[in-house]
C-alpha cells in the first residue's frame, strides 16, 4: 500500500520517461536494451486505469513488493539451518516468520528500494530477480531437487536481459557458491551443467524482441539493432563505457566509501549493525555459514557496481545500483532478531523489548524515507516536456540534453502530445543505426541527418532550408557551429533559429517564467539539477553570443541554486560585463 500511495502518477527525471515510451511502444530502450523491463512494462499498461506512466511505475511496484516477499523467504530458508545448529532452541515458527518478515519489510521500506518502487525503473526487477535466484539456489542445497538450479538458471538468464552488469555481478558469487556445492555433494555432472547452461541460454530469449522491434522503426531505438553489429553495440552497452572511464578518475575510497555507507545506512544505522550482527553469528556456525556465504558474497559483489560505474550519493539511480545490496543485507536483520529472542525466550521483558525493536525497525524505516520518495504529486519532468513541446504547428526540435528526448518521447507516445512535433536528439546523431532509423520516420529530414553525421554538426544551409518549411528550435551543444548560434534567438527552454533579429526577451522569460511556475512545490534534488542545467545552457549561449545582459540574468536564477558551484563562477568570469 505504501508504494501504491507514493507511486508517481507521471514519470520522474532521468531514465523513467524513456522506459514510459520505451513500454508503452515496445522499443528498444538505451543500452544494454531492457528488454524484459520493456516487456514487463508493456504488460502492467493493459490495466484499465490511471496514465500510461503511472501503470509502468505500477510494474515497478509491484517487483518491489516481490523482493520484500523474496527476501522474507530467504531470512527464513537461513532461519532453518540456523535453528538447525542450536538443538537447545525450541521451535518457535512464529517467532521465524516474524524475524522474516521485519528484514523484508526493513528492506522493502529503505530509500534505496522504496525509490526504485515509485518511479518506472529496472532496478526493481533486478532486486527481485537475483533475490529469487538466490532463493532458489538454497533451496536447491537444501533439498536436492534439481527443479530448483534449473528455475535459478533460467531466472539468471532473465536478469541478462535486464541489467546484465548488476546480474553478472550477483552470478559470480552464486557461480561460485554452485560449484561448491555441486563438488560437495556430487549433485551435477557433465550433463547437468549442460542443461544448466541450455536454461540459461532460454532465459536470454527477451534479447529476440530488440532486433524484432526495430524493424519496425519505433520512436524509442536505441542503436536500431537489425543488423549483428548493431545489435551487439546495444547489448554490450559500449555507449556508457565513458561512464567507466570517468570513475576510474575519482578516488577509489570515495567511491567505496560512499557506496558502503550508502548500503550500511540504507538499513538505518541500528538496523546495519543488526544485520551485520546477524551475519557474524550465522557465518560462525558451520550449518548456517553456507547461506550466509552465498548472501554475504553478492552483496561484496554488488558493491563493485559503484566502484566502476562511479557513486553520486545524490543520483537515485546510484542507490538503485546499491538496491541488491541493501535487500540481501537484511536477512541478517532477521538473524539477529530471531538469535535475541531465542536467547531471551525466558526473560518476558527482554523478550517483549526484542520483539517491540524488531517491528519498530520498519516503522522507522517508512517514517525515515517518506518524505524522499513520496512522488504521487511530481509533475515536474512531465511539465518541463510539456514546455519544451509547447511550440507552433509541424515544429522540428534538435535537443542536446538526454532528458529533454526522453520526456518528449514519453509525451508523445504514451500521451499523444503533439505528434506533429519532430524531435531530433543530436548527440545520438553520432551513434549506430539512429540516422537510419530516423531517416525511415522522417525521410524528409535524411539529407539534412546524413550530412550533419558527416561533418559531426549541424550544417547552416541545411537548418536555413528547413526553416523556410517549418519552424526549427534547438538546445545548445557543441553539434551547434557558431555560424548557427548567430542565427539562433532565446525562446523559454529552446533557442530559435531564423534570420538575424532583435532578441525579444520579454517574450523568452514569460516562456521561462510559466515553466518556473509549473515547478513550484518540487523540491527534490533532480528538479533542482534541471532547473540549474536549464539556466546554466541559456547563459552559456548568451554569454557566448554576446547576450550579457541576459545571460547574467540566467546566472543569477543558476547562482541561487548553487551559490557556490565553480562552473558557473568560471562562466561568470567570462561573461563580460
Amino acid at each position: 500500500m505504501a508504494y501504491l500511495f507514493c507511486a508517481n502518477p507521471s514519470f520522474f527525471w532521468l531514465d523513467s520517461s524513456e522506459l514510459v515510451a520505451a513500454s508503452w511502444s515496445l522499443g528498444v530502450a538505451h543500452p544494454p536494451g531492457h528488454p524484459l523491463a520493456v516487456l514487463i512494462g508493456r504488460l502492467f499498461c493493459y490495466l484499465p486505469f490511471g496514465t500510461i506512466a503511472f501503470r509502468v511505475t505500477l510494474a515497478s511496484a509491484f517487483l518491489a513488493a516481490l523482493s520484500s516477499g523474496l527476501v522474507a523467504a530467504l531470512t527464513q530458508e537461513w532461519l532453518k539451518d540456523l535453528h538447525k545448529g542450536e538443538q537447545g532452541w525450541p521451535p518457535r515458527p512464529w517467532l521465524s516468520s516474524l524475524a522474516a518478515m521485519v528484514a523484508g519489510l526493513t528492506a522493502g521500506l529503505s530509500y534505496t528500494v522504496f525509490f526504485q518502487a515509485v518511479r518506472a525503473e529496472v532496478y526493481a526487477l533486478n532486486v527481485a530477480l537475483i533475490a529469487a535466484c538466490a532463493l532458489l539456489v538454497l533451496r536447491w542445497r537444501a533439498r536436492r531437487d534439481a527443479r530448483f538450479i534449473l528455475s535459478a538458471a533460467f531466472i539468471a538468464g532473465l536478469g541478462l536481459c535486464n541489467h546484465h552488469l548488476l546480474l553478472l555481478l550477483a552470478a559470480l558469487p552464486a557461480l561460485v557458491f554452485v560449484i561448491i556445492v555441486a563438488k560437495k555433494r556430487q549433485l551435477l555432472g557433465k550433463r547437468g551443467w549442460v542443461i544448466l547452461l541450455s536454461f540459461v541460454l532460454l532465459g536470454l530469449a527477451p534479447f529476440a524482441h530488440l532486433p524484432l522491434r526495430a524493424q519496425n522503426h519505433p520512436q524509442v531505438n536505441w542503436g536500431a539493432p537489425t543488423t549483428v553489429e548493431r545489435f551487439a553495440w546495444v547489448v554490450s552497452a559500449r555507449a556508457f563505457q565513458q561512464s567507466v572511464e570517468r570513475a576510474g578518475k575519482e578516488s577509489l575510497t570515495h567511491r567505496a566509501g560512499g557506496a558502503v555507507f550508502a548500503v550500511f545506512t540504507g538499513l538505518t544505522f541500528f538496523g546495519g549493525l543488526l544485520a551485520l550482527a546477524g551475519f557474524y553469528f550465522a557465518l560462525r556456525r558451520r550449518e548456517s555459514r553456507a547461506p550466509g556465504a552465498l548472501l554475504g558474497g553478492v552483496v561484496l559483489f554488488n558493491l563493485v557496481g559503484p566502484l566502476l560505474v562511479g557513486f553520486d550519493p545524490f543520483n537515485p539511480d546510484a542507490h538503485g545500483y546499491l538496491a541488491v545490496a541493501v535487500a540481501l543485507l537484511a536477512p541478517g536483520i532477521g538473524v539477529s532478531i530471531y538469535v535475541l529472542a531465542q536467547v531471551l525466550a525466558k526473560q518476558r521483558p527482554a523478550f517483549a523489548l526484542v520483539a517491540l525493536i524488531a517491528l519498530a525497525l520498519p516503522a522507522h524505516q517508512l517514517w525515515q524515507s517518506w518524505g524522499q520518495v513520496n512522488l504521487r504529486r511530481h509533475f515536474a519532468a512531465e511539465e518541463t516536456g510539456r514546455a519544451l513541446l509547447h511550440r507552433p504547428p509541424r515544429s522540428v526540435i534538435f535537443t542536446a540534453y538526454y532528458q529533454s528526448i526522453f520526456q518528449a518521447w514519453a509525451l508523445q507516445t504514451s500521451a499523444g502530445l503533439r505528434p506533429d512535433i519532430t524531435v531530433v536528439h543530436l548527440t545520438f546523431l553520432l551513434q549506430p543505426g539512429y540516422v537510419e532509423s530516423m531517416s525511415q520516420r522522417h525521410p524528409e529530414l535524411a539529407g539534412l541527418l546524413y550530412r550533419a553525421k558527416k561533418a559531426r554538426r549541424l550544417v547552416l544551409a541545411d537548418l536555413a532550408q528547413l526553416a523556410t518549411e517549418r519552424p526549427v528550435y534547438l538546445e545548445p551543444d557543441e553539434m551547434v557551429p557558431p555560424n548557427v548560434r548567430r542565427r539562433l534567438q532565446p525562446a523559454g527552454l529552446l533557442l530559435r533559429f531564423g534570420p538575424p533579429a532583435a532578441t525579444d526577451t520579454r517574450r523568452h522569460w514569460e516562456r521561462l517564467t510559466s515553466w518556473q511556475n509549473a515547478l513550484e512545490g518540487h523540491h527534490d534534488n533532480e528538479t533542482r539539477r534541471a532547473a540549474l542545467w536549464a539556466h546554466y545552457r541559456l547563459a552559456a549561449w548568451s554569454c557566448g553570443s554576446g547576450h550579457h545582459s541576459l545571460g547574467w540574468r540566467h546566472l543569477a536564477q543558476a547562482m541561487a541554486l548553487a551559490p557556490h558551484a565553480r562552473a558557473l563562477e568560471a562562466l561568470a568570469r567570462r561573461c563580460g560585463p
